[in-house]
């Protein structure tokens, strides 16, 4: 008897190929719901990203106006002086990074790239700054954010 109860068992030890399949789908579809959630969760922090650093520009933007008296012409007149300007008093920046110009940089979206900008003197409001978004220059005007 101890004999048979051994041998059967030892027939038995490990897992069906249908065993190991149904455990690898049911971890398959847990990573595709969790990753989902997290690249979900990742997008709306870009995006908070986004509108912080969109906030952040703006009102450098309006304090570079109360300084020189018009707005720049780029963003990158926030970090290095423009040459128009006659004295780092009038101009007030570098608006962003440290006084060391290798660190100077205006911020960018949260997907890394750079803000879109446009002066427009004279129209109300004065300058259009966005972000294309999750889908960079393809995105519908309607994805983007300003």
């Amino acid at each position: 008897m101890g004999l048979n109860y051994t041998k059967k068992h030892a027939n038995q030890a490990g897992f069906t190929v249908v065993e190991l399949v149904v455990v690898m789908l049911i971890i398959s579809i847990l990573a595709g719901i969790a990753g989902k959630s997290f690249f979900g969760y990742l997008n709306k922090a870009k995006i908070s990203t986004t509108e912080a650093n969109l906030k952040t520009i703006k009102g450098e933007l309006r304090r570079y106006n109360e300084q020189v008296h018009k707005y720049p012409d780029s963003l990158q007149d926030l970090v290095r002086k423009p040459a128009d300007i006659a004295t780092n008093r009038q101009w007030g920046g570098p608006y962003f990074g440290e006084e060391d110009e290798e660190s100077r940089e205006v911020p960018k979206d949260g997907w890394g790239n750079d803000f879109v900008y446009r002066s427009m003197p004279g129209n109300h409001p004065p300058f259009s700054i966005y972000s294309w978004g999750p889908n960079g220059p393809d995105s519908p005007e309607d994805e983007r954010i300003s």
